[in-house]
Formats: structure tokens, sequence, C-alpha cells
């Protein structure tokens, strides 16, 4: 997220804390990301069941998550959620953060891949 920057297109959010994505200058399209009283990884569970509980009457609402494979990106995913409808692609990235004494935070982007808009 360190080379993140706002995109020309109005379809993406940032949900952060104030020091992570510094490239990232868009105030209408970020908000600072709580801290929660739960670990990182329970921050992950509670968000992938969060996920899972949009599931349509046909199938996974959501692709698996994909963990990167670098030490440095041990805790960041990419999820892909789709419109109802159409099934339209946004893609979210997640990285859940331990912040101490047991609580945790995330840096999660969220962009539409097709569209201006959400109508």
């Amino acid at each position: 997220f360190e080379a993140l920057e706002p995109r020309s297109s109005p379809n993406e959010y940032l949900a952060a804390p104030v020091d992570a994505a510094p490239l990232f200058n868009d105030t209408a399209k970020r908000i600072v990301a709580p801290t929660y009283p739960v670990s990182a990884e329970e921050l992950r569970t509670s968000f992938e069941n969060a996920l899972a509980k949009r599931q349509p009457f046909n199938g996974d609402f959501w692709a698996k998550p994909v963990q990167e494979d670098s030490d440095a990106f041990a805790s960041r995913f990419v999820y892909v959620e789709r419109t109802p409808l159409f099934r339209f692609p946004d893609v979210v990235n997640v990285q859940f953060l331990e912040v101490g004494n047991g609580t945790s935070t995330l840096i999660l982007h969220s962009a539409s891949v097709y569209g201006l808009d959400d109508l």
C-alpha cells in the first residue's frame, strides 16, 4: 500500500490508519480505519465471515482469498466481490495489522474493475 495512489475514476475507496498509504491523498475516497479489540487473525476471520454471509442464492459471492507469498505481505489478502445481477468484480485488497495489546486494524482498498460509479 506504500505506492498506492488514487485513480482518476471515483469507484474506489480506502480505509487505513493515518500513516498508511501515504500517497493516497484523496480525502473524498479515504477514511481512517478503526482499531478493533481483537487480534489480526480474529479480525480476518470476522471479515471473511461477513463476506460469506453475502452469498447469493447461486453460489459464492466472493472468491477465496489469495495470500501474497512474500513474508512482507504475510497478512495481506486479495478478495473479489461480485455484484449480484451481472457479477461485475470489485477487487478488495486487505492487510490485517496487529496494533498491540490484543488489538488490530486493517488497510482495506476496494476498487471496481468496470464502470465509473455504483448506480
